[in-house]
């Protein structure tokens, strides 16, 4: 196969089924709280593409667009939900439920929704509840990616416009490309989205290179008290409210915390605990290469990717902190 020629590329990956958005009218496209850039590009991709069409789309979420992907939303299509949006999403054919296999982790949205049927688009392996059908690829990098099968799927033509926050959602959960799990379709699509006219260099400029000046400050709060652990290859740190006191930051900027501890060297899994309220404690792990921690994550009622996943937690920071301690260190005794 020629990069020239993505033909094959389509007509050889996972089958997906695109009957439901195809079968369908009205869509309500919802993301998880604390959006990211997989969620939102795959969302506007998705809206865009289906309106191409002659369907009827909103996309409502429950918390605010992160500043760092409002160039994405160029026609200013991303809503809140309100009292006015809250029959949109209780009346559409489908809410379309992007990046989480977990429903209720869109937050009010779900609540609307009330048991009416629900599409799960992501690329996370879980369980579902009984009103929700899955299209679901864990070989896919991104949720972005299986938007752009599905649109390829329906006969979408895919432009310029459709391929920007494609490509904005596969660079971001990849990391500028850098975790493909040595799968050569993920740049090959990549590929095929600039031939549609995507500019590269602007989206990894708006993406990475445009990060909000008060993260040095959170940086230097945080790094203060992290912690090594196992021989230097876990680390963790913890985020109080006070430390975030008088920064203008989102939670899509906290997340660069996890970012700088995850590429230290010698570092293979990383931990940040967030404190979310009283007592309680938002976990985030990411890991390199060959440790898996969605196992961990799902222990605590959480999940996410095989090197990227979350949960909660109660308790003392401390004590949450040491137990996921315990679990690493089995989890690298397993992996020996």
């Amino acid at each position: 196969m020629t990069l020239l020629d993505t033909t094959d590329l389509f007509e050889r990956t996972h089958d997906l089924n695109a009957r439901p958005l195809e079968d369908a009218q009205s869509f309500v496209l919802t993301t998880h709280l604390e959006p990211d850039g997989d969620g939102i590009g795959a969302a506007l991709a998705l809206h865009r593409g289906l309106s191409t069409i002659g369907k009827d789309v909103r996309i409502i979420i429950e918390e605010p667009l992160p500043a760092r992907y409002r160039f994405l939303d160029h026609d200013d299509i991303v809503e809140h939900l309100t009292a006015e949006t809250m029959p949109v999403v209780r009346e559409a054919d489908y809410m379309v439920v992007l990046d989480t296999n977990d429903i209720n982790r869109c937050g009010l949205p779900n609540e609307v929704r009330d048991g009416a049927p629900v599409l799960v688009i992501d690329h996370h392996l879980g369980e579902v509840a009984s009103n929700v059908l899955p299209i679901c690829d864990p070989t896919s990098s991104s949720t972005g990616e299986i938007i752009y099968r599905l649109l390829t799927k329906m006969g979408v033509h895919v432009s310029a416009e459709i391929a920007e926050p494609i490509y904005a959602s596969m660079l971001y959960d990849t990391r500028s490309f850098r975790f493909i799990r040595n799968r050569p379709e993920t740049l090959e699509f990549a590929a095929s989205l600039l031939r549609c006219g995507v500019d590269a260099n602007r989206l990894q400029e708006e993406v990475f290179a445009n990060r909000p000046q008060h993260l040095p400050l959170l940086f230097s709060r945080v790094f203060e008290r992290m912690q090594y652990s196992l021989d230097g290859r876990m680390a963790w740190t913890l985020i109080t409210h006070d430390d975030l006191d008088e920064l203008t930051l989102d939670s899509e900027a906290i997340r660069e915390v996890i970012s700088m501890i995850i590429s230290l060297e010698q570092v293979d899994v990383a931990l940040v605990l967030r404190e979310a309220g009283e007592g309680e404690y938002r976990i985030s792990l990411r890991s390199k290469r060959k440790y898996d921690i969605f196992d961990i994550a799902a222990r605590h009622g959480g999940g996410g990717h095989s090197h990227a996943a979350g949960a909660s937690a109660m308790g003392l920071p401390e004590e949450i902190a040491q137990g996921i301690i315990h679990e690493v260190a089995a989890l690298f005794a397993s992996s020996s």
